[in-house]
């Protein structure tokens, strides 16, 4: 049970973390945020060119780690 709780607890605190993340690069012209009116809300996040720009720095830490 408590353990269900911390797991709980882990996934708002990611959720919130992301979210900003995402608004921060949003209100940085790196990404773009579409809202879609469904019958479950969903957002979607793409890429701006100055976004694209940097996408080979998003890749770096992955790169970092393949032999």
């Amino acid at each position: 049970m408590y353990l269900k709780f911390l797991m709980d607890e882990f996934k708002i605190k990611t959720r919130i973390r992301v979210k900003k993340k995402l608004k921060n690069m949003e209100e940085n012209d790196i990404v773009t945020r579409t809202a879609f009116a469904t019958a479950q809300p969903a957002v979607e996040y793409n890429l701006t060119a100055k976004g694209r720009k940097l996408e080979p720095i998003f890749f770096l830490p992955a790169q970092k780690f393949v032999f």
